[in-house]
């Protein structure tokens, strides 16, 4: 190989080997030691910022404690006392009344209306009981010594504060002005039983076949006492009338002669 060879040589190998070579990248200034500090330490500042807004704006002040916190020195309440005070209220509420409340009671609801007077719910389940109890003691005292069983059935029967009233009904009025006649009467342990004894006649029942229950009268009553002891109830026979002949005389003095005979 010529020395002109070897040259062309060296100058080809010279040119591909810059061509090939990487360009060095311009070097980056280095930036000043707080903006670093600053990138590092923005983050951490702005998070606390935003924790602090939120507790300012929705954590109260004092923490109220419940029953059900796990550690609560608070005492959950207990079921069983919460339902026995309720217990005790309600049979606080529907216990007897003194003669001087059943009295203001009677002045306040007497001139109501029946159906807007307010109920006593124990009141007006006991009381029930003793008109059911009542109305069967009048039909055995009404009717004692009848041939036949007697048709007078209850038909209804609504308790409210200090008055009740039932519906009484029979084909035969007779029947109920017998019932009604009796019930007026009606006594326990040696004292009346009724307040007030109010009786209105009802209609038909509608479209009942002959020969089945179709007359009818309403009672309303108000009583004298919350307790009546239904076990008690009793109907004394009817007052003689004044001019029947009795055997301590007319006016309850000495016994009566007898009249003489006219001559």
């Amino acid at each position: 190989m010529s020395d002109d060879q070897a040259r062309e040589e060296a100058a080809e190998t010279e040119a591909s080997t810059g061509e090939d070579a990487p360009v060095p990248a311009p070097a980056t200034p280095k930036r000043p030691m707080w903006q670093r500090v600053a990138e590092l330490l923005l983050p951490p500042v702005l998070a606390s910022a935003a924790m602090g807004v939120h507790f300012a704006l929705n954590v109260p002040d004092k923490i109220v404690e419940s029953p059900n916190d796990q550690g609560s020195k608070e005492k959950k309440p207990d079921k069983k006392k919460k339902d026995a005070d309720k217990r005790r209220a309600a049979a606080k509420r529907d216990e007897a009344r003194t003669p001087e409340a059943l009295d203001a009671d009677w002045d306040t609801y007497r001139e109501t209306p029946f159906d807007e007077e307010p109920a006593r719910t124990a009141w007006a389940r006991r009381h029930q009981l003793v008109i059911n109890r009542a109305v069967i003691e009048a039909r055995r005292q009404a009717f004692a010594g009848a041939p036949e069983e007697p048709n007078v059935v209850l038909a209804s029967t609504t308790c409210r504060t200090v008055r009740c009233r039932f519906t009484l009904r029979s084909p035969f009025p007779r029947e109920l002005d017998l019932m009604t006649s009796t019930l007026r009467r009606l006594y326990a342990e040696g004292e009346p039983v009724w307040r007030s004894f109010e009786i209105e006649p009802v209609e038909a029942t509608p479209g009942a076949p002959e020969g089945e229950v179709e007359q009818g009268v309403q009672i309303t009553v108000a009583f004298l006492t919350d307790e009546t002891d239904s076990n008690a109830l009793e109907i004394p026979s009817a007052t003689p009338e004044a001019d029947e002949p009795n055997e301590v005389g007319e006016n309850g003095g000495e016994p009566d002669e007898p009249a003489e005979p006219e001559n």
